[in-house]
């Protein structure tokens, strides 16, 4: 059994930015060839981003990403500024880098603290002080500020932490968080625009398959032309890292839905 490695820290937004407006996102039209991964390589220049057009489409589309057709539209959220020139496009806050500000006092702003339920061990309200994670992070955060100088909110759209709530900051911080794999891939959104904690956990993700039908995983192309399921709103990168680019490049199907297991 291969073991797939990663590290829970806190994904921090790295810069303070000025507001600057302009268009981005929009409506896109499925052309003749088109998949998901083909569409978020061309609009956001990272194939890797077909999920979140799924998602923002998961009405019209269904479970299954590769259930698009020629003339339909979709819905492209704006991520980092890309894409431009679409019919549609709102006009959005984006951000020009400056220098960190300065540590809040006391007597500045709360410090805004996002993180989302069903994430268990580590963050639902339903378990002890919130989840393993949560209840270190009240801890760390009240020997630093003291209890009146943050807020902990729970939005269960995970999806929304990154984009928009920190890329727009309407919040400073967000906790768990996979850290991608930035060593090896150092261009990765998630490792140029935020920054992480050093980890707070380890642990291994499994794959689970029916006993009945057993599969032999000595090596990544055992898996390759296979279905996998993962639930919604879970990171996909160790799918791809270390070369191995299933769902980049097609070699598995992923199915995502809030009822899968993994």
């Amino acid at each position: 059994m291969k073991r797939f490695w990663t590290a829970l820290g806190l994904a921090v937004l790295g810069t303070s930015t000025p507001a600057l407006a302009q268009s981005c996102g929009g409506t896109y039209v499925v052309a003749p060839g088109d998949s998901l991964s083909v569409i978020a390589d061309t609009l956001y220049k990272d194939a890797g981003k077909w999920t979140a057009i799924h998602q923002a489409n998961i009405t019209a589309i269904g479970e299954n990403p590769n259930a698009i057709g020629v003339g339909q539209s979709l819905s492209i959220n704006c991520i980092d500024g890309l894409p431009t020139g679409l019919d549609g496009a709102p006009l959005v806050i984006r951000a020009t880098a400056r220098a960190p500000e300065p540590r809040r006092t006391a007597s500045q702003a709360k410090i805004k603290l996002i993180t989302g339920d069903d994430f268990a061990p580590f963050t639902d309200r339903g378990l002890e002080n919130g989840g393993l994670l949560a209840d270190v992070v009240n801890v760390a955060m009240q020997a630093a500020t003291g209890a009146d100088g943050y807020d902990i909110h729970w939005i269960n759209d995970w999806s929304a932490h990154l984009t928009p709530l920190l890329t727009e900051e309407m919040a400073d911080m967000s906790f768990p968080w996979a850290r991608p794999d930035c060593e090896g891939e150092p261009d990765q959104d998630r490792c140029v625009n935020f920054h992480y904690s050093k980890p707070m956990f380890e642990y291994l993700i499994l794959l689970f398959v029916d006993k009945d039908r057993p599969v032999v995983f000595a090596q990544d192309s055992d898996l390759e032309g296979r279905t996998l399921c993962r639930p919604e709103a879970y990171t996909t990168h160790m799918l791809d890292q270390n070369g191995r680019n299933w769902v980049r490049d097609g070699k598995v199907t992923l199915k995502c839905s809030g009822s899968d297991v993994i």
